[in-house]
């Protein structure tokens, strides 16, 4: 049995090309572990509703755990590999540049399903995306300079290390 994937086909904003379209799939909804569970007893699953619920709860703390001590965990659905992120400057950790990050990709279970899914192409939507609403504005905007102090200000901003694409994206980074 194939799952079926809906989607809209909107032309490509970032290319002229009138033949040229992007795929976007219309959310369905949200659902949790717990509307999950409920999903599983309309199948016919015969489970414990609150007993389930503490065991993921635990499933998820374990797992989480591990990989924040080092371990690669693969839960059937994502492979989780910890990652450290930033610069050392004299090899020592800084938390405004370095922060803790986790690699997940599909493992297997997931892999498997979206092997067994078709898309199913809706038709053409033609409004405007969020990309397509950006406004390009000059650097002297009075709304960028007031973006950019806003960025200074918040906590949570993290000083990303320099990349090493070349001077050119470098200075027209510097001043956007």
């Amino acid at each position: 049995m194939y799952n079926i994937l809906k989607a809209w086909m909107r032309k490509n904003p970032l290319n002229t090309d009138p033949h040229d379209f992007i795929a976007q799939v219309p959310v369905a909804g949200s659902v949790g572990v717990s509307e999950i569970i409920d999903e599983l007893l309309l199948d016919g699953v015969e489970l414990n509703r609150e007993q389930t619920l503490k065991i993921i709860a635990h499933f998820n703390t374990k797992a989480a755990q591990l990989v924040a001590t080092g371990y690669n965990v693969n839960t059937g659905l994502v492979n989780m590999r910890p990652t450290v992120k930033g610069s050392f400057y004299n090899m020592k950790w800084n938390p405004t540049v370095n922060w803790i990050d986790v690699f997940i990709t599909q493992a297997f279970d997931l892999s498997q399903a979206i092997a067994e899914t078709k898309v199913q192409i809706l038709g053409e939507r033609t409004e405007a995306s969020d990309l397509e609403n950006v406004t390009v504005l000059d650097d002297n905007d009075s709304a960028i300079k007031d973006y950019q102090n806003d960025l200074m200000t918040t906590s949570s901003l993290k000083a990303i290390p320099e990349p090493a694409c070349g001077i050119a994206f470098r200075a027209w980074l510097c001043q956007a």
